[in-house]
This record gives structure tokens, sequence and C-alpha cells, in this order.
């Protein structure tokens, strides 16, 4: 699953791991990015039941991530509300849906992304025809 990939990439910082052998994204969004619905936390993995939670202090780093690559991105209830991360997903999600960046600009849940450039701490895609 991706929310696991994205874990160890983003708590190391190995953002390499976000890509497959073919310069595709892991995961179902690689393969088939419509069905997908993309999330980093929920009550099953982090929360109280704390099984396998994101790391808290990358968190606003996944949701990046989310919200820039085809799917459909789900934001954890507990991370908008009680985490206080609420005023920077609000500008994600805005930014997300602009006329410049995001669904309005031709990019959506289906879109076709490629890895342009993936190392330690560098990740670029090519999503349609925008990077």
């Amino acid at each position: 699953m991706l929310v696991f990939v994205m874990q160890e990439a983003v708590k190391n910082t190995e953002y390499w791991r976000l890509r497959d052998p073919n310069n595709q994204a892991p995961g179902l969004i690689g393969w088939w990015p419509e069905m997908a619905v993309t999330f980093i936390d929920n009550h099953d993995t982090g929360s109280t039941q704390a099984h396998w939670p994101f790391p808290g202090d990358k968190a606003i780093t996944g949701y990046a991530y989310l919200m820039t690559h085809p799917g459909v991105p789900c934001i954890f209830w507990e991370h908008y509300f009680d985490w206080g991360l609420k005023q920077q997903l609000d500008q994600m999600v805005e930014v997300s849906s602009s006329a410049t960046c995001g669904r309005a600009a031709n990019t959506h849940a289906a879109s076709i992304m490629t890895c342009m450039s993936c190392h330690a701490r560098v990740l670029c895609w090519l999503l349609g025809h925008v990077i």
C-alpha cells in the first residue's frame, strides 16, 4: 500500500521509494489512479490504535504528496481538527483545486504521471503535461 511506502519515504527522506521500476507511483495510484482513495492515516493505522501511524512531524509532507498526485485524497479527521493542521490543509486544498494547479488545470484522479527525478531529497513528477 502507498501509505506504508510513503511513511518510510518521508520518515527517512528517501523519496526514491515513491516510484516503481517503471517510473510510476507505487501501488494503486501507479496503475489505476482513478480508483485510488489516498490517505496518510486513518482510524485503523494511526489514532488511538497506533498500528502504523504516519510520522506526525511529516504529516504536511504526506498531504502535499496526496494533493499533487492522482487519486482521490482524503484528510484524516484528527489531523484536520485535533492536530492543528486545519489552516495548512485548507491552503493545500485551495491550491490543488486552483486554476493554475491541480484539478482545474486539467489534472485529475486519472492523470498520467511519470517520475522525472527521484533522489534522496528531491521528487519531481510529470503529471499530464505539468511538472
